[in-house]
């Protein structure tokens, strides 16, 4: 199993609107997720106070599996709960047909523009 963390520092998830999150994750999971990539299955571990992830991963389609009491600890020695999200990659790639891109080669912005394809100047 491949473990990565995917954590944003607080600053800039603070300026994301839930559009652009759901965006950014998305493009990220497009293109771990691409059919030619090794990755069958993306989960996520998110602490139940944090109301924008676990409305993130929802939005994103990811399936809640469960609820791990008091899973994570906290550097003062408190415990918390997490949410357990995840989604195959033949069940995100069915969903979102059309926006699997290569890494490299830029994905789609909701403003319809590329990311990594910048227009020369000119």
């Amino acid at each position: 199993m491949l473990t990565f963390p995917i954590a944003a520092p607080r600053l800039l998830i603070d300026r994301l609107t839930p559009a652009d999150a759901s965006w950014l994750v998305g493009a990220i999971l497009d293109a771990v997720l691409a059919p030619q990539g090794d990755l069958v299955r993306v989960v996520a571990y998110v602490d139940t106070r944090n109301a924008p992830s676990l409305a993130l991963f929802d939005r994103l389609g990811f399936t809640n599996e469960e609820r791990l009491r008091g899973s994570f600890q906290e550097p003062g020695g408190a415990r918390a709960d997490e949410v357990r999200f995840a989604v195959a990659a033949a069940e995100w790639r069915r969903r979102r047909p059309g926006t699997h891109t290569v890494p490299g080669e830029g994905a789609p912005r909701p403003d319809g523009t590329d990311v990594g394809r910048e227009e020369e100047p000119g």
